[in-house]
């Protein structure tokens, strides 16, 4: 009789040490375990798209999941900021974002559907890219001799 209890209380050690490992392993599944969505809120083609698919192709090699980028343009880019704020923060959904979607002036930022510094994190900054201020070649009928000159030395020195 003992032994039999002994065994019984054995058994039911092993099953609740098998279940609490079956736990913790349905607990700790690495991550990611499904693919992870990157919001690039430019149309295909751009700069900013391209960085991303780079960005994507390296991101799944390291993650050993695969990275989608979903394109989602218009509104200089707060369309796409948009969806990556009001997406489930489980940390599935990555935006690529730029200056343009996070940079508005307070004015801008009223007319928003979400703000940029509560509803979203910075991770990394991934790239910068110089802008250039051009002009049609002047025409002296047009534009007063100079102007050009008088243009670039003020931004210089802005």
């Amino acid at each position: 009789m003992i032994s039999a209890l002994v065994q019984r209380k054995s058994s039911m050690r092993a099953l609740v040490l098998l279940l609490a490992l079956a736990a913790l392993n349905s607990v700790a599944q690495t991550y990611p375990n499904r693919p992870v969505r990157m919001i690039v809120p430019f149309a295909p083609g751009g700069t900013t798209d391209g960085l991303g698919r780079v960005l994507a192709v390296s991101l799944g090699e390291r993650l050993g999941q695969q990275v989608v980028v979903e394109n989602r343009p218009g509104g200089g880019g707060t369309i796409g900021a948009e969806a990556g704020a009001r997406a489930t923060p489980d940390g599935y959904t990555i935006l690529l974002g730029s200056a343009e979607a996070f940079g508005m002036t307070d004015a801008m930022r009223k007319r928003l559907g979400y703000n940029p510094e509560k509803d979203l994190v910075p991770v990394t900054m991934m790239a910068r890219s110089p802008s250039v201020t051009a002009s049609t070649r002047p025409r002296p009928s047009v534009v007063p001799p100079g102007a050009n000159g008088t243009i670039m030395r003020t931004a210089r020195l802005g």
